[in-house]
């Protein structure tokens, strides 16, 4: 499968800010689904609110086709929980793709609210998945080194992303 580095660039500056904003949420709080999108030289933030987080999730999917089908790169970032060993686990969920790309892209970083207690911090690696399969993060590690590359481009995070993964 190939990955353009355009799109792995623009999900790492997607799970920056997603990032960036879950840090400080109170109570059950969730990320605002979120893309950034390539238009020409141009890279410009989406928000999908609404009613709930099923809808802006669905109405973020359908704008993410829409671009597609427009030939430009896009990478969406939402809130999500996935469960390990039957416990659930906060993660911020980002797709990606662009031209050149065969398939979309995921990242996956879990995380623990800051909420919690009071501590924002990232749970282990950021997972790289194709087709539904994660990817070996020895066969990853190039992709995930541009993924990178777009976290720290982010000017807020670059500086507090080390200590998020430090454990806050």
């Amino acid at each position: 499968m190939v990955i353009d580095d355009e799109a792995l660039y623009l999900a790492g500056l997607a799970l920056a800010h997603a990032l960036w904003s879950a840090s400080d949420l109170e109570g059950d709080d969730m990320v605002v689904p979120l893309a950034f999108v390539r238009d020409g030289v141009e890279i410009k933030l989406l928000r999908f609110e609404s009613d709930t987080q099923e809808q802006a999730i669905r109405s973020g999917h359908e704008r993410m086709q829409e671009l597609r089908a427009e030939g430009k790169a896009w990478a969406f970032a939402r809130d999500g929980i996935v469960r390990e060993e039957n416990v659930p686990v906060d993660v911020i969920v980002v797709e990606a793709w662009a031209t050149g790309s065969d398939d979309v892209a995921t990242i996956v970083q879990r995380y623990v609210p800051y909420a919690r207690d009071r501590r924002f911090r990232l749970q282990g690696p950021m997972q790289l998945a194709l087709a539904g399969n994660v990817i070996p993060t020895d066969s990853a590690g190039g992709a995930l080194a541009v993924v990178r590359d777009g976290v720290f481009s982010h000017t807020a995070v670059a500086e507090i992303f080390p200590t998020w993964q430090a454990g806050g």
